[in-house]
């Protein structure tokens, strides 16, 4: 009876991982069909490569925000910090929602979309 069991667990896990392997998304530069562009209070998302609708070479992906000491930001998953440069820009400004980098002589302000809803929507 232990081997029988043993046997299905293995091959469930077997199937399991042989499934997960093969139906794994990929992107190939297009957006995922997973990830939401709504919120669910109807507030628009923009998809990573995109700003307001418009084109843009810098995606914000995250930031982890000190006050007081040291933040970082994900920008092109590549973890930064400020005065870091990558891919022709400076990170001047790292606040608890947005970059500001320095781009071609110009500011440009990275902002974080989110698809959670806001503290107290919905309430």
């Amino acid at each position: 009876m232990k081997r029988i069991l043993l046997g299905t667990v293995c091959a469930v896990l077997a199937e399991g991982l042989f499934f997960s392997a093969w139906a794994a998304y990929g992107a190939r530069g297009k957006r995922d069909p997973f990830v939401p562009l709504l919120t669910i209070n109807g507030q628009r998302v923009y998809p990573p490569g995109t700003d307001e609708g418009g084109a843009s070479s810098f995606v914000l992906q995250g930031i982890v925000y000190e006050p007081k000491g040291v933040s970082y930001a994900i920008i092109n998953d590549q973890i930064v910090r400020e005065q870091d440069q990558i891919e022709g820009m400076r990170v001047l400004k790292i606040g608890p929602k947005s970059v500001v980098i320095l781009s071609d002589g110009n500011e440009v302000q990275l902002v974080i979309h989110s698809s959670l809803p806001e503290e107290g929507a919905g309430q």
